[in-house]
């Protein structure tokens, strides 16, 4: 049986951390997975975006599991019958398991790709195997001066990479450049069902359909950001408060 860690993070000052955070909980609970929630910013990390938070926390926590999960505060699982074995096994146990940013077409990703553009990887989903080559990568990340300009508070572009945003960033370049074999090692859901938000009314059809994670932030425009009404439905399908 692997050992499985899901990592969250957010400040209390993040309302709608602490409604994902109980349904993420129940999750693993039934199945039988480590849940750890942290609520502050390390201190080395202060004068960076938050979202850096994910690397760190990821980095501090794979030596102790065969998996570790990232999900992002503003998203929840909502299928609770699908487990995170079975995307590692549609990964062919691959060792990064991440989705496409769901903000984008189906075929300007499969461009993008063809082309080694930015390959438009969303990071708030984010499945990695305990590895070397997974440590050195997160170790990379976080540390490598080349992404300094992807540490600011505001949303910028990276002078060097040419990368817009801030973690994420620093995911899309590492892969476009193959740093660390990073395409030879990751495996990417195409399909979005693994990392992707639904309007209220579609959530049944959303999770009928392999629907996984809804997570909550606008992709490109298609859907309000932090949408209480969609995690106030789901909690009440749980019976949770």
């Amino acid at each position: 049986m692997l050992k499985i860690c899901v990592i969250m993070f957010y400040t209390k000052n993040y309302k709608i951390g602490s409604h994902t955070e109980n349904i993420n909980r129940e999750y693993c609970k039934k199945n039988n997975y480590t849940f750890v929630v942290y609520n502050n910013v390390p201190n080395e990390l202060e004068s960076r975006h938050s979202s850096w938070c994910k690397h760190y926390y990821l980095l501090e926590n794979i030596e102790n599991f065969d998996y570790v999960m990232w999900i992002d505060a503003d998203a929840f699982f909502c299928n609770h019958s699908i487990k995170i074995e079975d995307w590692i096994d549609k990964s062919d146990n691959k060792d990064y398991i991440i989705a496409r940013d769901a903000g984008y077409s189906r075929m300007k990703y499969s461009q993008n790709k063809k082309f080694n553009k930015d390959p438009l990887l969303n990071s708030g989903v984010i499945i990695m195997k305990n590895t070397e080559n997974n440590k050195n990568l997160l170790k990379h990340i976080l540390y490598d001066p080349i992404h300094e300009d992807n540490y600011n508070k505001t949303r910028s572009t990276n002078s060097i990479t040419r990368m817009h945003g801030w973690d994420q960033a620093a995911v899309r370049y590492v892969y476009k450049q193959n740093v660390l074999n990073m395409k030879e090692n990751m495996w990417i859901s195409t399909d979005t069902n693994l990392n992707n938000n639904c309007h209220p009314k579609d959530i049944d059809e959303y999770i009928e359909n392999g629907g996984y994670i809804i997570h909550l932030t606008t992709f490109m425009g298609t859907y309000k950001p932090r949408d209480m009404r969609t995690v106030k439905r789901f909690k009440s399908i749980l019976g949770l408060k």
